[in-house]
């Protein structure tokens, strides 16, 4: 799946939301990848420790409320970064525009390694709901069934194309009567206006 640039414009965020990964820069390579891994780690829950033992051992003479500000950072920019499904160019470009320096590199190297597992710890624990992407009907009519004898009544053949939250393309079929069918023709017209009307207005 290629990421939304509308997605990625929110990825960046407000400076000042992120001022924490302006301090990745101070930081020897050796650290950065160590508060990186560990911090995909804890978020990906493969690791034991806990987030004060990382910023512990990684972020040793830096002030405690500065290192919980980069760990907070990092943590947001991580996970916003593989809910949005991010190139590692994008973000290197939201960590260097906050001033994350040589650290860019090292950060994008880890977050590359780890996007699977963050993506899938997500879809896990977050509340993901299937994206509608396509719809397609086919009109039979039946004339006669075996339990009821004459029907003539038009039914229709609907497949509902989702993109499920890990990004697969799933089918699902069923069948509609007449009415049914309105009533579904309804709900999807007023679900694009819905969508319209929140587009217009953003």
């Amino acid at each position: 799946l290629d990421p939304d640039p509308k997605a990625m414009e929110s990825l960046s965020g407000a400076k000042a939301s992120r001022a924490g990964l302006a301090h990745l820069s101070g930081l020897e390579v050796a650290a950065v990848e160590g508060l990186a891994r560990g911090t995909v780690g804890i978020l990906t829950r493969k690791a034991a420790g806990t987030e004060e033992a990382l910023l512990g051992s990684t972020l040793r003479g830096v002030n405690a409320k500065v290192a919980r500000e980069v760990y907070a950072d990092l943590c947001t920019l991580l996970l916003d970064s593989a809910k949005q499904n991010a190139t590692g160019e994008a973000v290197k470009s939201v960590l260097e525009e906050h001033g994350a320096g040589a650290a860019a590199a090292t950060v994008v190297g880890v977050f590359e390694e780890s996007k699977a597992d963050l993506r899938w710890m997500l879809q896990c624990t977050g509340i993901g709901h299937a994206q509608v992407v396509d719809l397609a009907w086919r009109l039979d009519y039946h004339v006669r069934s075996s339990t009821t004898g004459t029907a003539n009544r038009p039914v229709y053949l609907v497949t509902l194309k989702t993109l499920e939250p890990d990004g697969t393309p799933k089918d699902h079929e069923f069948t509609c009567t007449l009415e049914q069918m309105q009533d579904l023709t309804a709900i999807v017209r007023d679900a694009n206006k819905q969508v319209d009307r929140i587009l217009s207005s953003s």
